[in-house]
């Protein structure tokens, strides 16, 4: 599966991508994708995850996952010992000097739909609603890995799948990145910590328009909520960001 501003999918054999006729909210953009047990689990960056069945026809079928919605966050879906995990990454200031300058209402669903109507933009993608303020105003600012949340699929709870709080990562450790995201079931026998998410600068939009980005790296201890440097660097830009491989034994 292939996610842009919008979605397609191939089968082995195909020769070209099927696109996925899917309505969404203008502002809503695919954050990342996952084939698990069957199905491409995508998740939004409202926070909203599809459940997409491509071997439905003629069209493959798109099951909302209902949740509460927020507007511009990160998510990952992650695949730990069996289950479907999904992640959030929150981000922060490293000032309040910075604090003061973003635009409060830049996160608001209403600024956004006002600020598409003024300017007569039907199409407003996740990442285009960056246009709308000044950008020398808006990237000043540092904005930083603070925390993260973590989910679980339920398929067994109810009648419909819903995402519950993963309040432990039981020793597992979890590598998010820009490319690709995994986990680890036992980190130290490659030499890593458990409960702890290693993380990269996944912001692939400022990274695109050559805006200061990749330094946003570091590991996060899961049980105590601290940050250490995954590498030292005094840059505000690392080019290109960093990404994850996995070597082949």
């Amino acid at each position: 599966m292939v996610l842009f501003d919008g979605l397609a999918f191939c089968k082995l054999g195909d020769k070209v991508w099927t696109p996925i006729h899917h309505q969404r909210q203008t502002w809503e953009g695919y954050m990342d994708a996952l084939y698990f047990k069957g199905n491409f689990y995508i998740v939004s960056s409202n926070s909203v995850t599809y459940i997409c069945d491509v071997r439905a026809s003629p069209q493959p079928s798109m099951t909302k996952i209902e949740v509460e919605q927020c507007l511009l966050c990160s998510f990952f879906l992650v695949e730990s010992r069996g289950e479907l995990w999904k992640i959030y990454c929150g981000t922060g200031y490293d000032s309040s000097e910075d604090e003061e300058e973003f635009p409060e209402d830049l996160h608001t669903e209403d600024h956004v739909i006002n600020q598409a109507e003024q300017s007569g933009n039907g199409d407003l993608n996740c990442f285009d609603k960056y246009d709308l303020v000044d950008h020398n105003h808006y990237f000043s600012s540092s904005l930083k890995t603070k925390y993260f949340c973590v989910w679980k699929l339920d398929t067994v709870g109810g009648s419909k799948p819903s995402w519950i709080d993963v309040e432990n990562l039981d020793g597992v450790a979890l590598f998010l990145g820009l490319n690709q995201s995994f986990s680890l079931s036992d980190p130290r026998i490659f030499g890593y910590q458990e409960n702890r998410i290693y993380y990269t600068d996944s912001s692939r939009e400022l990274h695109k328009r050559g805006w200061p980005s990749g330094y946003d790296t570091g590991i996060f201890n899961f049980r105590d909520d601290t940050i250490e440097s995954l590498y030292k660097t005094d840059s505000k830009s690392v080019k290109p960001p960093a990404i994850w491989v996995t070597p082949k034994a």
